[in-house]
């Protein structure tokens, strides 16, 4: 008798039939959340307890009542014969049942006593109704589901999972399939984070990532994950394909790229036509003078002589800033196609500033004192000398244009790792508002301060940007307004 003196029994009912005392063992019975009932060896009710009511009916109708006459058309074959095998081997019974005539599921665990035999009974109704819908989930053609351990191991899935990912279930069952697999390794570490707050948590927020397929190729997907077994550390996978939402993006994108290219292009054309336009009529206008001078006398007076060099000085500004004009257009175009090179040379970089200079070194800034350098010994570096000689002259001219001025200071010394130059600009004139500093390299913007000073095409620094960038370099600046600015260009030594 030792397989009923002590029977493999459940955990939750351990307590039960632990219990020694009769009394106790009551209280436990009509406590306990699930339907309890025993039976003698022919089958008569011999106890019912509260819950039992609820689910059979009225103790009082039951105890003495024979169960398989009771509930004969209710209790199945199965559960029959379940309970004829207990009773032969004297071993429990653990199995879940559906009861047609009262809608409900039960898990059924019971064993043979000394006086029969004891049934427990848990409505498991509600588990079963989630199961079917997570069936019902699960061969879903929407959502990818997979179920694996917190290593990484997928243990079951979907088709839509495995169509997904281009495996099948063959490769599914012979281990070939798990997360770590087929996830880029950009993405282990959201990955790895997400199932640890799943153990932790019981679920983790949905993260989207890629996944590999069989063929290499990419799939990008959201992911949630949630702990479907604590004690078996199982966690369950929903994975949805958003491979045509992020086709459409990438189209909504190209359509604004696309609309802003025309847009800047439309804007470029309507600057470069008036900017340009500008110096053509302020030369024209000029040279008609010019002529004029000479149409009054076959040869001129020495009193015309001033008024014409005058006259040929500005026209000489004209074409020079004509030229920068045609120069910057081809510029932008370059930047715009992304075809912007570099004839890289080895050079020193004080040589290039010192042959900057004099061409700014008219009128007031003829003097040292307001256009200063301050030369360090040499240093060589391989760049682009027409890029560089561009760019500076860039910064430089936008010195004196806001310097209000006063004096522009350009220091050059070697950066403090050594691993390139630091070129400063400094002026002391109009500064740039604050909420203008982010926005001074982008193409077209002036600061608020600076548009009626403004002339050219307005990419002057957004041009400057690309060539320090393109040589590997940094440009900021620093400015406070009415005190002054400092752009701060850096480039490296060795590319």
């Amino acid at each position: 008798m030792t397989n009923l003196d002590k029977p493999i029994v459940p955990p939750y009912y351990k307590r039960f039939y632990s219990e020694s005392d009769a009394e106790n063992r009551i209280d436990i019975l009509e406590n306990m959340p699930d339907a309890f009932i025993a039976i003698g060896h022919d089958g008569e009710f011999t106890y019912v307890n509260r819950v039992a009511e609820t689910c059979f009916g009225p103790r009082e109708k039951l105890l003495g009542k024979n169960m398989w006459e009771e509930f004969k058309g209710v209790i199945s074959e199965k559960f029959r014969k379940t309970y004829l095998h207990s009773m032969q081997f004297l071993t429990p019974v653990d199995f879940e049942e559906q009861f047609e005539c009262w809608k409900a599921w039960y898990q059924c665990y019971g064993f043979p006593t000394a006086d029969g035999f004891y049934w427990f009974f848990r409505n498991i109704t509600d588990k079963k109704n989630i199961e079917k819908k997570m069936n019902c989930l699960f061969e879903s053609s929407l959502i990818g589901i997979t179920l694996g351990s917190d290593n990484g191991f997928i243990t079951g899935a979907n088709q839509t999972f495995l169509t997904m990912i281009e495996y099948n279930a063959e490769d599914l069952a012979n281990g070939k399939v798990s997360w770590k697999q087929i996830t880029p390794p950009e993405y282990s570490e959201v990955s790895e984070k997400a199932i640890r707050e799943a153990v932790e948590r019981g679920q983790a927020e949905i993260y989207e990532k890629e996944y590999i397929t069989k063929s290499g190729k990419r799939v990008p997907v959201l992911v949630g994950l949630t702990l479907s077994d604590k004690r078996e550390r199982e966690i369950m996978g929903f994975t949805l394909d958003i491979s045509v939402q992020k086709q459409a993006q990438a189209q909504r994108e190209s359509i604004i790229e696309f609309k802003e290219a025309l847009r800047v292009r439309d804007e470029f054309s309507a600057v470069a036509a008036h900017e340009l336009r500008s110096p053509l009529t302020a030369l024209k206008l000029k040279l008609g003078l010019i002529k004029m001078l000479f149409t009054e006398s076959e040869i001129p007076e020495f009193k015309f002589l001033s008024t014409i060099r005058r006259n040929l000085d500005g026209c000489t500004a004209l074409i020079s800033r004509f030229e920068k004009l045609i120069t910057e257009l081809f510029d932008f175009n370059k930047i715009r196609l992304g075809i912007l090179d570099l004839d890289l040379e080895i050079f020193d970089i004080n040589n290039l500033i010192s042959d900057v200079l004099p061409r700014f070194k008219e009128g007031l800034y003829a003097s040292s004192d307001y256009l200063k350098f301050n030369k360090t010994n040499p240093i060589f570096g391989k760049w682009d000398f027409m890029r560089l000689e561009q760019a500076i002259s860039n910064l430089i001219s936008n010195a004196i244009k806001y310097g209000n001025q006063k004096p522009i200071e350009i220091n050059l010394s070697n950066s403090q790792d050594g691993s390139g130059i630091m070129i400063r600009v400094q002026d002391h004139g109009y500064g740039i508002p604050v909420q203008d500093q982010s926005k001074i390299f982008q193409l077209f913007h002036r600061a608020e301060n600076a548009a009626q000073r403004a002339e050219g095409l307005g990419v002057g620094l957004f041009i400057t940007k690309q060539i320090i960038e393109i040589h590997g370099g940094k440009i900021s600046v620093e400015s406070i307004p009415n005190i002054g600015s400092v752009f701060n260009l850096f480039l490296p030594l060795k590319r």
